[in-house]
């Protein structure tokens, strides 16, 4: 079993409870504004014109509030990206859970952030560095004009890919790091690739990590590994001083 630190998926569906917590916030405020305005008219009287155009106006106003509780509700936009959140939590820790079965000498690391970006999972082992961007997009992959295409429509993350690869290389001071994108729920063509990046469904991914040409030694293996810890800590102490500066 592969050395595992992180926990996949934890940021993808922290954003996807966050949005669960605003729908419902919205809801909450939605009534007790409408709540407000409703006290505020039932204690105006109605004695003269002017009076009741004020009372009326506050009254459309606890019925407007309430109304509009029912936005996010009914918002489908918001539903989807709901929805979108969780399944890619689920896609991520499915494939965290696929990286654990390789060998003992490989290191993965999930959830890797730098410079307020986000790696999904980085494995270092003997057959080289990878990077591997989990996606949980359903239906059909095509590989166009060096484009990622699912069911006709353009895969927006790729060059996220490629920054995440030259920032890799760098903080690392290693020739290659090779990229993986995995489609968890996706027909993904043999032998997808676009300018080095792999394009593969999660049912292939150990089998074409661990068959690769093996060329790191232990040693290179575990300096690797301590530099992305070091980082870890460093996101760790610079989280601890932002929260407890004055």
């Amino acid at each position: 079993m592969a050395q595992c630190y992180g926990k996949a998926g934890k940021h993808v569906k922290n954003i996807g409870k966050r949005k669960i917590y605003i729908k419902y916030i919205f809801i909450l405020i939605s009534i007790i504004v409408s709540y407000i305005f409703y006290k505020i008219c039932i204690t105006i009287p109605s004695t003269n014109f002017y009076l009741k155009t004020v009372k009326n106006v506050f009254a459309a106003f606890s019925i407007g509030s309430l109304l509009s509780m029912f936005i996010p509700l009914f918002d489908d936009k918001l539903d989807i990206k709901i929805k979108n959140a969780f399944n890619g939590a689920k896609g991520e820790q499915e494939v965290a859970e696929l990286l654990e079965t390789l060998p003992n000498e490989y290191v993965v690391f999930n959830n890797i952030f730098y410079e307020n970006k986000k790696i999904d999972h980085i494995v270092i082992g003997p057959t080289g560095t990878y990077i591997i961007e989990t996606t949980s997009s359903r239906g059909k992959v095509e590989i166009k004009n060096d484009n990622i295409l699912i069911n006709g429509y353009q895969y927006k993350s790729l060059n996220k890919m490629f920054l995440n690869v030259f920032w890799l290389k760098d903080f690392l001071g290693v020739d290659f790091v090779k990229g993986i994108v995995v489609f968890t729920n996706a027909f993904v063509p043999l032998d997808s690739e676009i300018k080095n990046i792999t394009i593969i469904n999660k049912k292939y991914l150990i089998s074409k990590i661990i068959n690769e040409k093996q060329y790191m030694d232990r040693d290179t293996i575990e300096y690797l590994k301590n530099k992305i810890l070091l980082l870890l800590k460093d996101k760790k102490i610079d989280v601890l001083l932002k929260k407890y500066t004055p």
